[in-house]
């Protein structure tokens, strides 16, 4: 049956779906809002949505939202595992993303100076948009105190800090698996070969120049499972460290969704609840083993003894049986020659609040250029990491702003620096992309 609000299909597949009706049914229900609100939101876009080449090549992208889940008044916090309850949730989408791309690491230890984004897949995006948006609320809310009332921040009344609301639930749609372990077995069955990509680089050279860690490409050796990889990328292609989703959505099991600006202005911390994903691409046993299996939760729980802001907290996947009208065909087998339909190199940022950008190579959609080792703060994101620490700038103490750069900053946020490496540390092979540091002075 088509789906008017997205383009694409409903796919009807419930006799041998391993979920309970319920979850489909609040599954259907967030995907179908994301897409409808999507829909509206991009009616008069001009640029920025995948389209058809002039050659005829259609092209496809991943699209992902993060949405707040707002609590009745007759729903308790600890209804959250409860799907029959989650229906008296009222749902706001605070982002739309797209992007399947990453940014060569040899480009961002050259050229970024903190102004290029090096993740550009859909998810990641949608992540940091999440934490521009809990900085602007929090500055509105600094400056605006009598007026201003925020629907996701509020303050403790015993000492004045800034937290994210009590009784709020958070839930990330993706039009697509993540990308890594959580997807390499519907990936492989849908190869025309069942053959996995040839590396890239010597296997040995990335040893050596990486301490010895083993360094898996996103389609490399698909018989090994439940490892770190990094993005996928076409054999041929410049190699980026940014892991793949798979990982980094894991590590937010235990990190949770603030990052290292907003988890200096919070007081508490936020975690992912569900993850909506269309069922045909599902596979529950990559599921099971990226997100639970593969994690030693009674070490890990040790890791959280002496904090008060960190914990491990798992993630629910809920299908969905509506399918977004750009997503990737499932049958398409991934070849070089395969020229029918391809990703597309843009990605799309938008927020509840109207404001949005294309991004092209991490920076403003056709102001990177490949001869210049300068990027212009013009070209710049507002989701870029050195935009985000300008615009949370008035809300850091002096002692944090007096940090020579942002690196060292970071450090200073021990209780979360340790809990991220102990947890590298557990997954293994956690290589960690090229250093991107800027100074504060320079902002």
């Amino acid at each position: 049956m088509e789906d008017a609000m997205s383009g694409g299909s409903i796919m009807s597949s419930e006799s041998d779906s391993v979920y309970e009706k319920d979850e489909v049914v609040f599954g259907n229900k967030v995907a179908g809002f994301v897409l409808e609100e999507f829909a509206k939101a991009t009616k008069s876009l001009k640029s920025g949505l995948p389209i058809t080449r002039s050659n005829g090549v259609k092209e496809w992208t991943v699209l992902s939202s993060v949405i707040v889940m707002m609590p009745s008044e007759m729903v308790r916090s600890e209804d959250i595992k409860d799907v029959e309850k989650l229906d008296s949730y009222e749902l706001k989408c605070l982002c739309w993303c797209t992007g399947v791309k990453a940014v060569p690491d040899k480009v961002i230890i050259s050229k970024s100076n903190g102004m290029i984004v090096h993740d550009l897949h859909s998810e990641i995006l949608s992540f940091r948009a999440l934490n521009y948006i809990i900085i602007d609320e929090i500055s509105q809310m600094k400056h605006d105190p009598d007026k201003y009332e925020s629907f996701l921040i509020e303050r403790d009344a015993s000492n004045g800090r800034f937290r994210i609301k009590k009784g709020l639930k958070f839930c990330l749609y993706i039009s697509e698996p993540p990308c890594g372990d959580s997807s390499t077995e519907i990936i492989q069955h849908n190869l025309s070969d069942s053959l996995p990509w040839e590396e890239a680089v010597p296997r040995k050279k990335l040893k050596l120049q990486k301490n010895n860690c083993e360094i898996l490409r996103g389609r490399e050796f698909f018989g090994k499972l439940g490892q770190v990889r990094t993005k996928p990328g076409r054999k041929d292609s410049e190699l980026s460290l940014s892991k793949s989703c798979s990982d980094k959505l894991t590590l937010k099991q235990f990190l949770g969704l603030t990052n290292n600006i907003t988890s200096v202005l919070l007081e508490n911390n936020c975690y992912l609840d569900f993850i909506i994903l269309p069922q045909d691409k599902i596979v529950e046993s990559s599921i099971n083993r990226c997100f639970k299996n593969r994690i030693d939760i009674e070490f890990s729980q040790k890791i959280f003894k002496n904090s008060k802001k960190y914990k491990f907290h798992q993630l629910k996947v809920i299908p969905t049986t509506i399918s977004y009208k750009y997503c990737k065909p499932i049958s398409l087998a991934i070849k070089e020659d395969n020229l029918q339909i391809v990703p597309s190199n843009l990605s799309l940022v938008m927020i509840f609040s109207s404001k949005f950008e294309v991004l092209c190579n991490g920076v403003k959609n056709g102001t990177f250029s490949k001869k210049s080792n300068f990027i212009k703060p013009s070209s710049q994101s507002f989701l870029s990491r050195k935009a985000l620490v300008k615009k949370s700038l008035d809300l850091l103490d002096e002692t944090e702003k007096s940090q020579l750069s942002y690196v060292s900053w970071k450090k200073m946020n021990k209780d979360r620096e340790l809990i991220k490496t102990h947890i590298r540390e557990l997954l293994r092979n956690w290589v960690c992309t090229g250093v991107d540091d800027f100074v504060f002075q320079d902002l």
